[in-house]
């Protein structure tokens, strides 16, 4: 890492193979037809935009254990448009990506009861 937010390559994010309770693609999750139900599609504005957070709360939901894999979790090239357009500072239907994690984790509380803690007002 260079001590900036963003991934160098040949970087790896685990040290362990074993279960997480977030489910990070950079560059894909493993989903099967059966660990999503018809309200996984279902997703409203500002949260379409945190994918993470969304498949994550759906599995908490469903109780799909997310399991991360070492062998798999490597980053081989880091594209020149994610250095200087990367997703973490995009800015989408006027929420910051903290804002549409917290939007989605929000969400999740009050409609599924899952996410811990209380929900709070964020826009």
């Amino acid at each position: 890492m260079t001590g900036k937010r963003g991934l160098d390559p040949h970087w790896q994010r685990f040290d362990l193979s074993g279960h997480v309770d977030i489910a990070e693609g950079y560059g894909g999750v493993l989903v099967r037809p059966e660990y999503l139900d018809e309200a996984a599609f279902h997703i409203p504005p500002v949260i379409w935009a945190v994918d993470d957070i969304w498949l994550s709360g759906t599995y908490a939901r469903l109780g799909v254990p997310i399991w991360a894999d070492k062998s798999l979790h490597k980053v081989e090239e880091v594209l020149e448009t994610s250095r200087l357009l990367p997703l973490y500072k995009a800015v989408i239907e006027g929420a910051d990506r903290d804002g549409a994690n917290l939007a989605c984790i929000d969400f999740m509380r009050r409609t599924h009861g899952i996410c811990g803690g209380l929900a709070t007002p964020i826009f």
